[in-house]
């Protein structure tokens, strides 16, 4: 008895599924609108401390910094 539930139950999530999964456009042919800007790093940009950490890859996070100290 059980089991003949299972059937419809099954399709309604396989349906409700698709739905959601074209509604959020993943089976669209279009690409997603990107920007179309490059950026240019400027020097004081490359200068910053946080720029420095990330080249050196220090851990940005304060407990990590505590921790390492």
């Amino acid at each position: 008895m059980r089991r003949i539930r299972l059937a419809p139950l099954t399709l309604l999530t396989l349906v409700l599924t698709g739905m959601a999964l074209a509604a959020a456009g993943w089976f669209s042919p279009k690409s997603p609108n990107r920007p179309n800007e490059i950026r240019t790093a400027r020097a004081a940009d490359l200068s910053s401390e946080t720029a420095l950490r990330h080249r050196h890859g220090q851990p940005t996070h304060w407990r990590c910094v505590m921790l390492h100290r």
